[in-house]
């Protein structure tokens, strides 16, 4: 391999022919002897070790997770002969929609409220009917799951009665409007 000089006197590669700066060499050198690590290196195994623990912790998470589930599992079987707990919140529910109904019925009196109090009456029936299902099948099975079920068919309950509050509001809205623009 040809050194600098010779390079120089060949001028093969393109090179000038004038002296580089005085000191040239010894700052080529200085910069040479520095540190090889470069801050690109090091960022990217600083990178490759961060990716790994969050690999780490997502797995270990997923186990953990995994593990709380057959716990309750098994304590749900462990406790299928004794009463779960969800009598007391069965009740909590049961007596507030049957209280909301009430309250909603009293306001809303004309044709039109009473038919989708009426059918919002019918889904909630039908779920109340799903309910019980679900309550033999825990009996029967204690599977965490079907509680989980238990939980949304109340939640689909309460959906249910927010959205007929939000119909028969409008529907209010919409008449006091009329009324307004006929008396206009």
């Amino acid at each position: 391999m040809k050194n600098l000089e010779e390079n120089r006197r060949d001028n093969f590669l393109g090179f000038d022919d004038q002296e580089p700066e005085n000191g040239h060499l010894l700052r080529f050198e200085k910069k040479l002897s520095q540190s090889s690590v470069h801050p690109r290196t090091l960022l990217w195994k600083v990178s490759r070790i961060a990716a790994a623990l969050i690999i780490l912790a997502g797995l270990s998470s997923v186990f953990y997770l995994m593990n709380e589930t057959d716990q309750t599992t098994q304590t749900l079987t462990a406790d299928q002969n004794t009463e779960f707990p969800l009598e007391e919140a069965e009740n909590y529910y049961k007596s507030e929609f049957d209280r909301q109904f009430i309250a909603i019925s009293n306001n809303y009196q004309d044709d039109e409220s009473k038919r989708m109090i009426g059918d919002s009456q019918l889904l909630i029936i039908e779920l109340e009917k799903e309910y019980k299902e679900l309550e033999v099948e825990l009996k029967n099975t204690g599977d965490y799951r079907v509680a989980t079920a238990m939980i949304l068919n109340y939640k689909s309950r309460i959906s249910i009665l927010e959205n007929l509050i939000e119909k028969l509001k409008y529907v209010t809205q919409l008449k006091d409007q009329e009324n307004v623009t006929q008396t206009s």
